[in-house]
């Protein structure tokens, strides 16, 4: 049976895995699975109201710990390198859900209360319990290994996708359809990274796409979907180079086809798509 262990890692790097001799996480933490969601209902003329709008709020956890030592002092040290991970100023606290199948999903926290303390002793030991209050301004776990495939000239490699077509491609023209499995319960925003030359490129999903009218040899573009930045690899801006009526669109939970259209390319032409696989629900 696959089991899991949580694990708090602060922006120094510094990293706390609940056990059961240090760091307790006491049964009845909260906030693990689905999000709370907020609606939008409008009074409508009639009876009742009309729906208008709902996404997912911000993530609230509460995780009770217990700090045990072999005495006060062995417990006020543990408490305080506990809280170091808790100051915001830092960067964010990532709370780590490792299965023990090898994977690992990460949730991006902010320190928000209960770390007041109780004071007391069981059986001789020394201990102390927070329930530390966090809250996640994205409420989704991300896959911490992305997945990945790169298309490139007479071949294709692969990443981790659990299914990959090759594409066709040839020095005058690039024509191909990939297949793509996003795992994750939501939808999920892939990062390009392609590498010219290229005349004509086009991205799509059917639906939306995007594409450059030149990406010219050894230039590299990348193009974030969740940001909406366009930048080479010097961080210049390029977003104005983008075809007309760009749609960045991101990969939907399930399989999603994706079409790769260019032409003027050599062996140096490369399309690389990386993604994280998010997730609602850890259990």
């Amino acid at each position: 049976m696959v089991s899991v262990n949580y694990s708090l890692i602060g922006a120094s790097g510094d990293s706390i895995t609940f056990d059961y001799s240090s760091y307790v996480l006491n049964p009845g933490f909260m906030g693990f699975n689905i999000p709370s969601a907020e609606v939008r209902i409008e009074n409508s003329a009639g009876d009742g109201g009309v729906f208008r709008h709902a996404k997912r709020g911000v993530r609230t956890l509460d995780l009770p710990v217990t700090v045990i030592g072999s005495s006060r002092e062995d417990v006020q040290a543990k408490l305080r390198r506990l809280g170091k991970l808790t100051q915001n100023v830092f960067g964010p606290l990532t709370l780590r859900a490792t299965y023990s199948d090898g994977v690992s999903l990460d949730l991006q926290t902010y320190y928000t209360g209960g770390a007041e303390g109780q004071w007391g002793s069981n059986a001789g030991q020394t201990y102390a319990q927070w329930t530390l209050s966090l809250k996640a301004p994205q409420p989704y776990w991300q896959s911490a290994i992305q997945e990945q495939f790169s298309i490139g000239t007479g071949s294709t490699g692969r990443g981790l996708l659990p299914l990959l077509t090759k594409l066709k491609v040839s020095s005058s023209s690039t024509i191909g359809v990939v297949t793509v499995i996003n795992a994750g319960d939501v939808k999920t925003f892939p990062i390009w990274q392609i590498t010219g030359p290229v005349t004509n490129l086009f991205i799509g999903n059917g639906v939306d796409n995007f594409g450059f009218a030149n990406i010219f040899s050894g230039e590299v573009v990348n193009v974030n979907t969740e940001t909406g930045s366009v930048t080479n690899a010097d961080g210049e801006n390029l977003y104005a180079r983008l075809s007309v009526a760009p749609k960045l669109f991101a990969l939907p939970p399930g399989t999603t086809s994706l079409s790769v259209l260019g032409t003027d390319t050599d062996l140096d032409f490369n399309v690389l798509l990386t993604y994280s696989p998010r997730y609602e629900v850890v259990h």
